[in-house]
């Protein structure tokens, strides 16, 4: 099946490479001088990120509601399973803060 291989080349494409992060400066929040200015700082990382990651989710979906009956693959249970994949995730991240806050 071609749609886990899909998914998992748009994750790699949003990472950032070690080449990459070798040629780029250091981390621009580092050089803020205080917690004030480094937290927006974060958080448009952050934002920016999730959107890219927002973004890249979308993508796949839409590639698996143009289904290809010559293809064999069963693009709607893909798209399906992808769904429930992805607020399975979102669950265990919830869930695995909550703890997290909860011991430390």
């Amino acid at each position: 099946m071609k749609c886990p291989f899909i998914a998992v080349a748009i994750i790699i494409t949003l990472l950032p490479s070690p080449r990459g992060a070798q040629a780029k400066s250091a981390d621009p929040c580092a050089t803020q001088a205080n917690t004030i200015a480094i937290n927006p700082c974060l958080s448009n990382q952050l934002d920016a990120r999730d959107n890219a990651l927002n973004w890249a989710y979308m993508e796949l979906l839409k590639r698996l509601d143009e289904s290809d009956p010559s293809s064999g693959v069963d693009y709607p249970r893909a798209r399906r399973l992808l769904v429930v994949a992805q607020r399975a995730w979102i669950s265990f991240r919830d869930h695995d803060l909550r703890r997290w806050m909860t011991t430390h």
